[in-house]
């Protein structure tokens, strides 16, 4: 068969999406499969590449999903991890909202376990909340830290327990870990067979969580974390720089829940003033301003930012959006203008 197109395994995901959607035909499609299938072989993937093309929807592979336990986790991993996290570095939030959204995709993943790791007030669980209330989803939280247990055994069942309360009461939610480093680090600590045990219980259980399961573990020291629990997680994302993208998308996620209108482009425009006082938690505080001083949400991201009239005039911005931050209507900044004020 004439190869039409080069099939990179990075795409793979989107053409699932394309196929789901129907907007390809019966003939397109066996090309494909062909074509994905080959790619995958050649890397020694057999079984992957039977799984893929049945998340691609081919009818006759629905059996290989009884089989997906048979699957090389390693290597599928990797590829897994490739396709997630494509658009991630541009449009983080964006990208994971329709992941997580996407319950087809979901399952067939047999369930995401996303890693969120950087240094201090990169707004890792700023992210987390935000995308909680983008997919509309509870939010279940849990500090690592209150898991450990210095009694011999103890820490262990209570991540039995833990596991249990998450298949029984808190399926279908985002299920968060917090200082993930504090419970399985593997640096700084004697590592002994208590520790070993303690890692292959976690690991256990959170390889026999329901395929629908969301669980999102944060860490500011991805270095401490074994490597045999790193690797069962599907997608790592580094958050070591604020993006603007994903700082306007929490401030228009955050302000409907109180209903303020955000005009995105204005935010946008704030914190490039003050780029490196940036961080994700301020968007709470900036609320809380607003709700007390009866601000808009950028007339409080202003002044949580300490800018003053000038400059904003400096900057350039235009008079509505100076009226739109101080809330000083356009015909007394007009006068002041021409007064020379």
């Amino acid at each position: 068969m004439e190869r039409l197109i080069q099939i990179d395994p990075k795409i793979l995901l989107k053409l699932a999406e394309f196929v789901q959607e129907g907007n390809i035909t019966e003939r397109q499609k066996k090309i494909l499969f062909n074509q994905i299938s080959e790619v995958l072989q050649e890397n020694n993937m057999r079984k992957e590449s039977i799984y893929i093309k049945d998340l691609l929807g081919h009818i006759a592979y629905a059996k290989v999903l009884k089989e997906a336990d048979e699957i090389d986790t390693t290597k599928f991993q990797f590829l897994k991890s490739e396709l997630l996290s494509e658009e991630l570095p541009k449009q983080r939030l964006g990208r994971l909202v329709e992941i997580i959204n996407n319950d087809h995709v979901v399952y067939k993943f047999n369930g995401l376990k996303i890693f969120i790791y950087g240094k201090p007030g990169t707004g890792k669980t700023s992210l987390v909340q935000t995308l909680a209330a983008a997919t509309k989803k509870h939010l279940y939280s849990v500090s690592a830290s209150n898991i450990i247990s210095s009694r011999l055994g103890e820490t262990q069942k209570n991540i039995d327990k833990l596991f249990e309360e998450i298949k029984e009461a808190h399926y279908g939610s985002i299920i968060l870990v917090d200082e993930f480093d504090s419970l399985l680090g593997s640096r700084d600590r004697e590592i002994n067979d208590e520790y070993y045990r303690m890692i292959g219980t976690f690991n256990k259980n959170l390889d026999k969580l329901p395929k629908g399961s969301i669980v999102i573990a944060i860490s500011n020291k991805p270095s401490f974390i074994d490597d045999s629990t790193l690797r069962r997680f599907n997608l790592k994302i580094e958050m070591n720089e604020i993006s603007l993208d994903d700082l306007v998308k929490t401030f228009v996620c955050r302000a409907k829940d109180f209903n303020f209108e955000v005009d995105e482009n204005l935010i946008n425009k704030i914190a490039q003033l003050k780029y490196d006082d940036l961080n994700y938690s301020l968007v709470e505080n900036v609320i809380s301003i607003a709700l007390l001083e009866e601000k808009s949400i950028e007339g409080a991201f202003a002044k949580f930012l300490n800018l003053s009239l000038d400059d904003l005039k400096n900057k350039k911005f235009t008079l509505r959006e100076i009226e739109k931050v101080s809330g000083i209507s356009r015909s007394t900044l007009q006068r002041k203008r021409k007064d020379g004020e």
